[in-house]
């Protein structure tokens, strides 16, 4: 998805480091939010898998650990740009340690926090660290990214809403019924479609728009599944799919 970004607003530019950089620091924060998963949780397969290789996912936070210093040490002057995901993910993964469990208060934004370090990663730190000017092609597209992620995190966090909560978790969709979630994915949905179109009149290609909005209109169908059936494939391999649907259409086209 950073890369997309880089094709779109910045070809030609040496993603290496930087995209070496997110994919190590993703490994590492991944694998230690969920090393630090309560050994008393065991609600599902998934839970039950993940408690039960604790090892596996400590050996990969080391290594996730050691290869974002490696790729952090080229570009460790951008380390302002480079901090603020780097504390919101502490924060969404602070409450799993004990010491710490107050901050579980802001567990009601988790969908927000989400979606805005992912938009955050993929969009505005390529953009900040690269090219120092933000217009309004930057803000629609910062918009329709931040618009399609939200959803699919909104689906994630309805899903495992009955986990949050044994956490202490409280979320938003653990809180409010199916048909608020409902209203705020179509409102999400209206607004990622709108600004997505209006990069159109940015100087997209017709071609950009339709792979951009393409995610976002499979979504649309297949949230009444979704909302009723939780399987994992449906959402890691699906939905998580569609998050980097068009960005792996992108990379693809390029070749």
């Amino acid at each position: 998805m950073t890369v997309h970004t880089f094709q779109l607003f910045l070809p030609g530019t040496d993603v290496f480091h930087l995209t070496g950089f997110i994919a190590s620091s993703t490994l590492f924060s991944y694998c230690l939010h969920w090393y630090l998963l309560k050994d008393d949780l065991s609600h599902t397969s998934r839970i039950t898998w993940t408690g039960s290789h604790k090892n596996i996912l400590f050996f990969l936070a080391i290594i996730g650990s050691i290869s974002t210093a490696f790729f952090f040490y080229p570009i460790r002057e951008y380390w302002i740009q480079i901090a603020i995901p780097a504390f919101i993910t502490m924060i969404y993964t602070a409450p799993k340690i004990t010491a710490l469990n107050k901050l579980k208060s802001l567990a009601y934004g988790k969908t927000f926090l989400l979606a805005f370090t992912w938009t955050y990663v993929t969009v505005v730190l390529p953009l900040w660290i690269y090219d120092s000017v933000w217009d309004a092609r930057s803000i629609l597209f910062f918009i329709s990214r931040f618009s399609l992620i939200y959803l699919i995190c909104l689906l994630f966090d309805f899903r495992d809403r009955k986990e949050d909560l044994a956490q202490g978790l409280t979320t938003l969709p653990s809180r409010i019924s199916l048909h608020g979630i409902r209203v705020v994915f179509y409102t999400i949905t209206a607004i990622f479609l709108f600004s997505t179109s209006m990069l159109y009149n940015q100087g997209f290609e017709a071609r950009d728009i339709i792979m951009l909005l393409l995610p976002g209109i499979i979504l649309v169908f297949i949230f009444p599944i979704c909302t009723q059936n939780f399987d994992d494939y449906l959402y890691y391999f699906i939905l998580d799919g569609l998050m980097m649907l068009s960005a792996i259409m992108s990379i693809v086209m390029a070749f």
